[in-house]
């Protein structure tokens, strides 16, 4: 993770050359075209000592009063520590950690306690407390400008790590230089991973002539190349003042570059099954079955193949309407670089000149993405919009308007929102758009004047200028729509095509042009290789494989979605939801309907319990079976609110984000499943940001804890990139926007629920007897990440005794009358109790305050289905209860007189812990748990030492204890 070094000295003899940084046990480090060099490590102590550590004047002293002995001597301040941390480490360091993430967002500079249980989460702690211990004493030698030395800013690893990353992607991957030799996106992410192993941040702590660490130096070394020299030299930067983060340097890319037909480093990095992976029979990748197309081989009579979205515009000359496929260029033709450059050359260049000499004819067809809706939220509707096709289009009696196949629909969809396709705003030449795909409101617009046909990685790309803006076009250019000399003419979308609706709002979202494959055109060339005709399979090149994100939010197979925000007393229909056995199902089934979907999928325990409670009498005990054995479900509200920075506060952009956030919450349904559901809807509430564009209200289907930790990694990446918990225009925080999570009755039989309101109930007594300080050391407090408020009230559920007003109040009583009524007699503002009763057949929990963070949603979720099953083994030890008259159980009431929370939480931490399957079961939880103190292990198990008088049994306590270290809440 990074090193921690003693002494310059120790550093030179340990680290001599850059390469001797690079930790063995990571693969894959690179120096990309550099050479290994040697670190001046000198040169560095001497830049961070000779700035700042010398004898300075005492400034404190006014300038009119000062002698020549009025001085402090800081050369007696020393290096105490240093540390070299690598970039890739340094960004890991800002997402492994949300402990020290919680404790700067809520600004408590206080060091990290407690073992992690994870061997680079621990190193984060460590790193942490290096800056969190130097808080009591922080200080920098004086100055002019700060005559006492004293440092405003607490510090925080936090926000070290970020100014660092910062600077790196504001001043380095933003420069010139590495735009410039690393245009296409893909190929910048194996930039990146160069940067990572080459680029290492130092750290030096310095100390006082006591011995007392003050404060920090922040520097970093890099290899470069220095104009016409071929030797790799490093650099050494340092700040410029203590506390503060060093400027990159510019100079490491001038010699970076790579080549488009070299490298191939296309692959989706989520593999949720084999199934749903296939080869590309072009670069002979493992892609996302959801990221091919179809294609076959020019010239050649064999059936269709598939290929990836990145041989699509690389390795293709257009689509062909008839076979639903792209035509992928003849065999053998791109297996190498420079046979690439021969065949396009030969096509498109005068071999002497260099120049278009109109031998070749594209045909570019403008589709429009209709907008996703209500009635047709599929994001692949695109429409053929040309006016007329060309007369070759007419004679191979292709059809008036182009319709593409599914696969083709979702290239369109992928390749309209890379922008590697959209030519550059005001551009004269757009380099780096490959291929035959390109953006077409650009250009019509008028905000390109003109686009590459191939990229420069090619040793020479074709300019195709837009010419109809200079000159009139006659019918015949019009409609053959190619390319002459130094001109294009796409064919032009229908004069008479309606952009917007009644309401003004636009009813396009994206715009395509695509080339339509003419076999005329690479007739000669075809009739002259001696290949013509061959059957051979395509080759399979040499490819760099870089694991990316993917690319794509897939349907998952439902004919509509309704991606609207709906009204607040909006009403779907409500389906249950279980894990199943295979890897990308779900079981399903409507509430209140017997028979699940595909029960082949079902787990053997899931089929025990189905045949038990077809056993029951009733259907109320039927029902009882399923949620508490199948279940139980919970059902969650998710306030959140959209990142106006990350969207340039544009509203349209952020609708689409909302649309896309629910799509991504959806499993990818397999085949074998006979039946799908919608599984989250938009809801509006007027709390959530005023009502705002921006805010975001998320109901999900009941589902169970197996199903609620399947959720896809898309889902979780998109809102924690997108949203934000809270949001205050004036920038203060608002703890308003919650999660609410309900749960069926049918869960519970009557001592069961006379239990769960126990727990809660007794979290409340600290609060309403001690306060909101005592209250904070409460489990309920630190999963909720709130207390009492107006949204989520710890007060006790309201009981009229006599039902003539008068307010019953002894606590055990209420808990008795809760469990027993199943309802409180609280008014209108009874929704706003934590546990809510006001809701037919459902219990709301709505104490927790909103969250982004996948682990923290989650170890709500696991929260409640600890309280749920911790409270269950209570009542089942005090004996069976269920009553639908209400009648009293005087073992119940006995049994929960005066239980306590400290109780309570023992119970439940003990549950969590005690067993493996637990420990996977609630490992989000008890991630949150370590990172808040939130148990004590000693308390929990150290008791059994006691009565353990034997050698086994004190290595049985052993054993547990170090399982619950090794396996519960790492990252």
């Amino acid at each position: 993770m990074f090193w921690t070094i003693n002494s310059i000295t120790e550093a030179k003899e340990q680290f001599p050359t850059l390469s001797s940084l690079w930790d063995e046990t990571t693969p894959g480090n690179t120096l990309g075209r550099m050479t290994d060099a040697n670190i001046n490590w000198d040169y560095l102590y001497e830049k961070v000592r000779g700035n700042h550590f010398s004898t300075q004047p005492d400034y404190s002293i006014p300038a009119n009063e000062r002698t020549n002995e009025s001085v402090i001597d800081y050369e007696q301040w020393s290096v105490s520590k240093i540390y070299i941390i690598p970039h890739k480490s340094m960004t890991a360091m800002n997402r492994i950690c949300s402990c020290q993430n919680s404790r700067f967002e809520n600004e408590d500079p206080s060091p990290l306690t407690g073992r992690t249980a994870h061997h680079d989460h621990d190193e984060v702690h460590r790193l942490h407390n290096a800056f969190a211990n130097m808080n009591a004493d922080r200080l920098v030698p004086s100055s002019a400008w700060n005559n006492n030395g004293t440092v405003g800013n607490e510090y925080y690893l936090q926000d070290i790590i970020r100014r660092n990353l910062r600077q790196y992607i504001d001043r380095f991957a933003g420069g010139r230089q590495f735009k410039m030799s690393s245009k296409h996106k893909y190929y910048k992410a194996e930039a990146e991973r160069v940067v990572g192993s080459s680029l290492h941040y130092v750290i030096f702590i310095h100390a006082d002539e006591n011995g007392v660490d003050r404060c920090w130096t922040s520097a970093y070394i890099m290899p470069y190349h220095e104009p016409g020299s071929a030797e790799t030299k490093v650099s050494h930067q340092v700040a410029y003042s203590l506390n503060e983060v060093s400027t990159p340097f510019y100079g490491y890319y001038e010699s970076f570059s790579w080549d488009a037909f070299e490298k191939v480093i296309y692959k989706p990095g989520d593999r949720s099954g084999v199934r749903q992976y296939k080869e590309c029979k072009s670069c002979g990748q493992q892609v996302n079955k959801n990221n091919c197309v179809f294609a076959i081989d020019m010239g050649a009579q064999r059936s269709r193949y598939s290929i990836c979205f990145l041989c699509v515009p690389t390795q293709t000359a257009g689509y062909d309407p008839h076979t639903k496929a792209f035509v992928r260029y003849p065999n053998m033709v791109s297996s190498s670089e420079s046979r690439m450059r021969n065949f396009l050359r030969s096509r498109l260049l005068d071999e002497d000149t260099g120049e278009l000499n109109g031998r070749h004819t594209m045909t570019l067809v403008p589709f429009f993405r209709n907008k996703p809706s209500t009635r047709n939220s599929s994001s692949y509707a695109w429409d053929d919009v040309s006016a007329g096709h060309t007369d070759w289009m007419r004679d191979r009696q292709y059809p008036t308007i182009l319709h593409l196949s599914l696969e083709a629909r979702k290239y369109l969809t992928w390749s309209s929102q890379e922008d590697v396709f959209t030519p550059d705003e005001g551009a004269i030449e757009s380099i780096g758009h490959v291929g035959n795909t390109f953006d077409w409101f650009g250009i019509d617009d008028g905000e390109v004047e003109s686009i590459m046909a191939w990229d420069r990685l090619t040793d020479g790309g074709i300019n195709i200028y837009q010419g109809y803006e200079e000159h009139e076009l006659d019918d015949d250019e019009y409609e053959n729509g190619q390319i002459t000399e130094t001109h294009f003419n796409a064919l032009s979308n229908h004069n008479d095509i309606a952009y917007y609706d009644d309401d003004a709002n636009p009813l396009y979202d994206y715009s395509m042009f695509l080339t339509i494959y003419d076999p005329n055109q690479w007739q000669a060339y075809m009739d002259g290789q001696t290949y013509r005709g061959g059957t051979a399979t395509p080759s399979v090149r040499q490819v760099v494989r870089i694991d990316r994100a993917p690319i794509h939010v897939v349907r998952h197979g439902l004919p509509e979605m309704n991606l609207e925000k709906n009204t607040w007393d909006f009403t779907f229909p409500v389906w249950q939801v279980a894990l199943s056995t295979h890897a990308d199902g779900r079981l399903i089934k409507p509430v209140g309907q017997d028979n699940w979907s595909n029960p082949e999928m079902m787990i053997p325990a899931q089929l025990l319990h189905m045949s038990d409670a077809n056993r029951q009498a009733s259907s109320d005990m039927h029902a009882h079976v399923i949620n508490s054995r199948i279940g139980p479900f919970y059902g969650m509200e998710l306030e959140m609110v959209g990142r106006r920075e990350r969207h340039n506060h544009d509203t349209n952009e952020m609708e689409n984000v909302h649309r896309r956030l629910i799509e991504a919450f959806h499993p990818s349904w397999s085949e074998v499943n006979s039946q799908r559901a919608q599984l989250a809807y938009r809801v509006k509430d007027s709390s959530v940001d005023s009502g705002s564009s921006w805010g975001q209200e998320l109901v999900s289907q009941p589902m169970s804890i197996g199903a609620w930790q399947q959720t896809p990694d898309e889902f979780w990446t998109m809102l924690k990139d997108n949203y934000v918990a809270m949001y205050n225009e004036g920038g203060s925080r608002n703890f308003g926007n919650g999660i609410h999570i309900h749960m069926d009755h049918d869960a519970f039989t009557t001592g069961h629920l006379w239990a769960f309101v126990d727990y809660f109930i007794r979290q409340h007594m600290v609060y309403l007897e001690e306060g909101e300080s005592e209250a904070e050391d409460t489990l309920l407090y630190k999963v909720a990440q709130r207390g009492s408020g107006r949204w989520a009230q710890w007060r006790l559920p309201y009981h009229d005794r006599t039902r003539s007003g008068r307010q019953m109040t002894n606590v055990n009583d209420i808990i008795a009358a809760t469990a027993l009524r199943r309802r409180t007699d609280r008014g209108g503002d009874g929704k706003y109790d934590g546990i809510n009763f006001t809701k037919d057949n459902t219990i709301e929990l709505r104490y927790f305050n909103s969250t982004t963070v996948k682990d923290r949603v989650l170890a709500r979720v696991e929260f409640v289905e600890a309280v749920y099953r911790t409270t269950k083994e209570v009542a089942a030890s005090i004996g069976h209860f269920d009553t639908r008259e209400g009648s009293e159980n005087e073992a119940y009431r006995d049994f929960f007189v005066d239980l306590t929370s400290d109780w309570w939480d023992d119970k439940l931490w003990h549950h969590v812990l005690s067993s493996e399957i637990n420990r996977r079961r609630y490992s989000n939880l008890i991630k949150l748990g370590r990172e808040t103190n939130g148990f004590d292990l000693n308390r929990l198990f150290g008791a059994h030492t006691l009565y353990s008088d034997t050698l086994a049994g004190a290595r049985q306590f052993v054993d547990t204890l170090v399982n619950i270290t090794e396996e519960g809440g790492t990252q």
